[in-house]
């Protein structure tokens, strides 16, 4: 029996004949063995002592005597607390973002822990004789004080192995995912004895039913803490991901004529981490229990350690600088058209992106990766592509091709809607309703007619000043229901890909903006003069009027929420600042080029817009949004110009009816 706290026994008098099991009894300790109440009984023997000061009391057993008792009188007095706490802070975060005034344009800078990583990548970074990049990971100081972690690490797998009892199913996936692994030498034995410094990495299983190819994943969790308080993630440098943004990839990828997909294959595990780090990457595992606890290091990037997906793309737009002279056409497509490991380009003919698909698997082997899972909308492209690499096949299934949250079926060149939507809970709280709407995903705003009723029906609980997990009202919660329930007739939706065409004589970006007493928007079309004139919807972005502001010291409570309102003549403002904005983001990702008219919906707005630098006195907040429209930033290659829309032809309307997906279709 082990004590909460170590206590000074050097008073107490034993009897000469006692022999403990526990010489340290008093000494608090981590536990040894548990023993089962029908072992602890088997085990006493006769021999029983109460000790002078009546609080300690001797018991014989098979292993000596064992002692038990209040301590109370030994104790320093000190008292202990323990703190349960549940962080609120993400489900509030997800919440804000409903109001608060989106930044259509994201505002990119180069931090300093970006300049550092990139200095220490090219410092270190190594190309071996067939070509594989040997990273080293970006450390924040050579003082690493990482404490001992192996015993959470068995612990963590242990109870990885009582679920693989309940679900053996994950467990043959598991074994085979970790045996893979050794094969194919991402992972070797270390010998217990090998000494210097290291960190033991805990795993779990993450499963993807949706997933095609990798239906499990190990992932690895670096942020464990050792012994210490520290994990190897405290001492690492981190930098995301430095590749365009999706919406970037996206609108590129609808400008093509010729469009494929493809992904990197283990993008991460062909990118080999410098021995001399390698034993930072240890894990523990046994494909059975009844086998021997080993020792491995992993030895390549890996997924869970926070560096990790900078030093992938790092690497991509390497591999990219050294071959842009070789690979002309494919250089291109890694910087501007990758995101992680998915790649969605093409060309506007089948010449030009068969050469670039060409190209693309040329560079990418000299950088020892794989593409595979091929998807196109011309059969062409993929006649010469191993029946093992596609993704799509054109064969009578027709079936749908999942590429970064969207669902493309490449035969008929549309983009579809199909979310995995969960049913209805029996109860229907705040929390329910911000849960399941925080899953709709619209990368490119397509669907912003629906999103925004999602955010007015937030908004409008929020008003309500209930709890968290408070039913909702009646209305409300018949509100939410119907919602859901005609979101299902999303997946009757379809959208054209591709919006350029080749006869085109002059092409033009109409942006639509308005603003109501509930919410405003715009949206961006693209028009051209075709033989048969056509107009292509591209984005479209809209928000609520009304923004909550969530006080820290009210996190998880609607006591202390206030609501903050726009004011009316602020709205006007707002309009012709959002078409711009949405061009100048199109156009600054190259993915588009042409001339802009900016509609908005109310004259008052373009008439402040064209007074923005006269002498007219306006409040701040109007004024430094009329200079910003008047000071569009420069080579967005457009000719702006704005103008008032009767109602009739507001096409940004559309946004802020707050429809239902009946209405969509």
């Amino acid at each position: 029996m082990i004590p909460v706290n170590s206590f000074d026994i050097s008073h107490i008098v034993f009897p000469s004949n006692v022999h403990l099991a526990d010489p340290t009894f008093n000494t608090s300790n981590s536990i040894d063995a548990l023993l089962s109440a029908d072992i602890f009984f088997d085990i006493l023997k006769d021999g029983k002592y109460k000790l002078d000061n009546g609080n300690l009391i001797l018991q014989n057993t098979e292993f000596g005597y064992i002692i038990s008792g209040n301590t109370s009188r030994f104790s320093s007095g000190s008292l202990h607390c323990g703190l349960i706490t549940k962080d609120f802070e993400t489900l509030n975060d997800t919440l804000k973002s409903f109001w608060e005034i989106e930044e259509i344009v994201p505002t990119k800078f180069v931090s300093d822990e970006l300049k550092k990583c990139d200095e220490h990548f090219l410092k270190t970074m190594a190309r071996d004789t067939n070509g594989r990049f040997c990273v080293e990971m970006p450390m924040k100081d050579n003082d690493i004080e990482l404490g001992q972690s192996k015993s959470t690490a068995i612990r963590r797998l242990k109870l990885l192995e009582r679920r693989f009892v309940r679900e053996p199913h994950i467990k043959d996936k598991y074994v085979e995912f970790l045996q893979e692994y050794e094969d194919l030498d991402h992972m070797q034995r270390v010998k217990e004895e090998e000494p210097g410094l290291h960190y033991y990495i805990p795993h779990h299983a993450v499963i993807r039913p949706e997933s095609k190819s990798t239906k499990l994943r190990v992932v690895f969790d670096a942020s464990c803490k050792s012994s210490n308080g520290n994990s190897l993630n405290d001492f690492l440098l981190k930098e995301g991901t430095i590749q365009p943004d999706l919406f970037d990839i996206l609108l590129r990828f609808r400008k093509y004529v010729v469009a494929f997909s493809s992904d990197i294959k283990k993008m991460f595990r062909q990118i080999k981490v410098q021995e001399h780090q390698q034993d930072f990457l240890r894990i523990l595992w046994r494909p059975s229990p009844e086998e021997d606890i080993v020792s491995y290091r992993l030895k390549t990037v890996t997924y869970g350690v926070k560096p990790a997906p900078y030093l992938a793309t790092r690497c991509l737009l390497q591999l990219a600088h050294e071959g842009k002279n070789k690979y002309p056409l494919a250089t291109p497509v890694i910087e501007n058209s990758t995101y992680m490991d998915d790649i969605l380009s093409g060309a506007d003919d089948i010449t030009t992106a068969k050469e670039m698909q060409r190209q693309l698997i040329g560079l990418m082997k000299e950088g020892c990766f794989h593409l595979y899972k091929w998807s196109a909308n011309s059969e062409e492209l993929l006649k010469d592509v191993p029946t093992e690499n596609k993704e799509f096949l054109f064969n009578e299934n027709d079936e749908l091709v999942k590429t970064l949250g969207l669902s493309w079926r490449p035969r008929e060149d549309t983009f579809m809607y199909q979310m995995n939507l969960q049913e209805v809970p029996v109860t229907i709280t705040k929390r329910t309703v911000l849960s399941f709407i925080s899953k709709l995903y619209d990368p490119l705003g397509l669907l912003q007619p629906i999103i925004i009723k999602a955010k007015m029906m937030i908004q409008k609980i929020w008003l309500l000043k209930i709890d968290w997990d408070q039913n909702l009202p009646r209305e409300e919660i018949e509100n939410f229901q119907r919602y859901v329930a005609e979101l299902h007739q999303l997946k009757d939706l379809k959208i054209p890909r591709c919006i350029l065409l080749k006869d085109s004589v002059t092409v033009q970006l109409i942006g639509f903006a308005d603003a109501s007493a509930q919410a405003y928007g715009a949206c961006l079309y693209f028009t051209g003069n075709f033989l048969h004139r056509k107009m292509y919807k591209l984005v479209k972005n809209t928000n609520i009027n009304n923004f909550c502001k969530v006080s820290k010291q009210v996190i998880g409570s609607v006591s202390g929420d206030v609501v903050d309102p726009f004011s009316l003549p602020e709205k006007p403002i707002q309009v012709p600042d959002l078409p711009l904005k949405l061009t100048q983001y199109s156009l600054s990702s190259g993915a588009l080029k042409g001339q802009l008219f900016a509609q908005a919906g109310g004259i008052r707005g373009v008439a402040q817009v064209r007074h923005a630098h006269t002498d007219v006195q306006y409040p701040d907040f109007d004024y430094y949004r009329r200079k910003e429209v008047k000071d569009p930033t420069t080579n967005t290659r457009a000719t702006e110009e704005y103008r008032k829309v009767t109602g009739y032809m507001m096409m940004a309307a559309g946004g802020l009816g707050a429809a239902y997906a009946p209405k969509i279709l």
